[in-house]
């Protein structure tokens, strides 16, 4: 890769790391472009050459931040993902990743849009746990991407609550939540 590929790869992913912390902080709606490349001492110019708007800013750091999320679950197997899953649920202690993904998510990008998102990367990382599961004997046979879509589903519908909620009515709900995934983890057990 030459030098100049490299360069234009480390000012993106620079790009996408100060949106998301802009994003995080002051919502879509209080961030500008200006505020993205000026943070960074950029031109307009410069962050126009790699993206075209604010919300193709906004979608490419949420699909980043989904890689991240996705690349700790591609070394899990079934049994460390039984142990871990519900440490996804300390998400909505992130205050950036609430802001992002709980209040600006839904208002900024489609639901075809969202569902690209998810597709390509958590569903697929699911699926591939799910698919090697049933390979070596840990769960039944089930369709996989369905089930794939069912707990993401559920991952999602548990964030989207837990982030309303503090104190005692938060511990609880957690807790209900994570009873009820484990519930369904276990029905998918051989």
């Amino acid at each position: 890769m030459s030098l100049k590929i490299e360069q234009g790869e480390e000012t993106k992913r620079q790009i996408l790391k100060v949106a998301r912390k802009l994003f995080g902080k002051n919502g879509y709606n209080d961030t500008s472009i200006e505020d993205i490349y000026t943070s960074l001492n950029l031109t307009r110019g410069a962050l126009y050459h790699h993206f075209s708007n604010k919300k193709e800013v906004f979608f490419e750091m949420c699909r980043a931040y989904n890689n991240e999320l996705i690349h700790e679950l591609d070394k899990w197997d079934w049994k460390e993902f039984r142990k871990r899953w519900s440490e996804n649920l300390n998400l909505t202690e992130d205050k950036y990743f609430v802001q992002i993904w709980i209040k600006d998510l839904p208002s900024v990008l489609s639901l075809q849009e969202i569902n690209q998102l998810d597709e390509e990367s958590v569903v697929n990382g699911i699926n591939l746990l799910l698919e090697n599961a049933i390979r070596k004997g840990s769960i039944r046979k089930i369709p996989s991407k369905e089930a794939s879509q069912l707990i993401l589903g559920m991952l999602n519908q548990a964030l989207l609550n837990l982030a309303e909620l503090e104190g005692e009515p938060l511990l609880k709900s957690r807790k209900n939540f994570i009873k009820v995934m484990d519930l369904f983890l276990d029905s998918l057990e051989n």
